[in-house]
């Protein structure tokens, strides 16, 4: 019985290992075309990389941007809302301020500028403070 656990922590292992090598592939490939200007092929790479990993928040950040230049507002908007409510700006303060944005472009200007509200919290309370004389 112990020899079958064995095999099967080996098979598991592995299999983790390829989807992780897998996933590096994909996000790979994404950038690329992110930084080319190809949202199109950058979306699906990020599909693909979100069927792997849909939790990852940086994958999620990653997939709300391509979303964002590919002008595809309302699901942009969905994704920075799921990014700001697990992370509230601390990690990707741009979270709050896009998703204002998101449900601009969208014409919901009264759920947008709640959250212009709490952008304008998050900008303002970082800002350095000039020591005065």
């Amino acid at each position: 019985m112990s020899r079958l656990y064995l095999a099967i922590s080996f098979f598991a292992v592995a299999f983790l290992s390829f989807g992780q090598n897998e996933l590096k592939q994909y996000l790979k490939f994404a950038d690329e075309n992110m930084e080319k200007g190809d949202y199109y092929y950058a979306l699906e790479y990020y599909e693909k990389a979100m069927e792997i990993d849909s939790a990852t928040i940086d994958i999620q950040w990653r997939y709300a941007e391509a979303l964002r230049a590919y002008k595809n507002y309302p699901h942009a908007a969905y994704y920075y809302k799921k990014i700001y409510r697990k992370e509230y700006a601390k990690l990707y303060p741009k979270s709050v301020l896009n998703l204002g944005l998101m449900l601009k472009q969208q014409g919901k200007y009264d759920e947008a500028i709640i959250y212009f509200k709490e952008a304008k919290i998050y900008y303002f309370y970082y800002l350095p403070i000039k020591n005065i004389g």
